[in-house]
């Protein structure tokens, strides 16, 4: 899948830790 945080981000603004935890679960999850 074509997803990104940064093209998400413009959609709508995510508080910093919403990011951080973000960027964890996609870690974790391997996408």
């Amino acid at each position: 899948m074509g997803f990104h945080i940064d093209d998400d981000h413009r959609l709508f603004p995510i508080p910093q830790p919403a990011l951080d935890l973000n960027a964890n679960l996609t870690q974790n999850a391997g996408y």
